[in-house]
């Protein structure tokens, strides 16, 4: 099933109405469901063997912990990420981790924020990192929105370094890395 966190900036309107727009996006929220992070087949074959080139490229040390890993991973996805809209502006395509993965061309992926999220989040859960898919709308433009992914930071973290430069969010369940 598909985790999905909303964040919302309305807490500071007192009795704010949700117009039409607004109720509609609530209602999505509320029923996605699916399987679009996926940890077997395909997702595993591809993240395996990007592992492995990032440790014959000096990327990644040789015995690298699960932090390490999707760090790489994350950094070598996103500098070979082609940015592609959804075929209709007004509609949200969502694919999952294998549909993106089966549209690398020439090392190359592509797809838009939500579908990079949903990616990052299946190779967080195949090294063995709890993840999430967070989606959140502009309180200005209902059609506006953005999708990412965090991983939930092992609490035995080996190397506090790898963070230096990530955003981290902290909740009752942890701290989160965004991806």
């Amino acid at each position: 099933k598909t985790h999905v966190v909303r964040e919302t900036e309305d807490s500071d309107i007192p009795n704010k109405k949700k117009n039409k727009g607004e109720a509609e996006v609530e209602d999505l929220f509320n029923t996605i469901e699916g399987n679009l992070m996926q940890v077997e087949g395909e997702v595993a074959n591809h993240l395996l063997a990007l592992i492995v080139d990032l440790k014959e490229e000096g990327k990644l040390s040789r015995n690298a912990g699960q932090v390490e890993q999707i760090i790489a991973v994350k950094n070598h996805v996103f500098e070979n990420w082609n940015y592609v809209n959804d075929p209709i502006r007004e509609i949200d395509t969502w694919r999952s981790a294998s549909q993106t993965l089966s549209m690398v061309h020439k090392g190359k992926y592509s797809g838009d924020c939500d579908d990079f999220g949903i990616l990052m989040a299946s190779f967080s859960r195949q090294i063995g990192l709890h993840s999430r898919f967070v989606g959140a709308i502009s309180k200005y433009d209902v059609k506006s929105g953005h999708g990412w992914s965090e991983f939930l930071l092992p609490s035995k973290n080996e190397d506090k370094s790898l963070l230096t430069r990530q955003d981290l969010v902290k909740d009752s369940d942890g701290v989160w890395v965004s991806l």
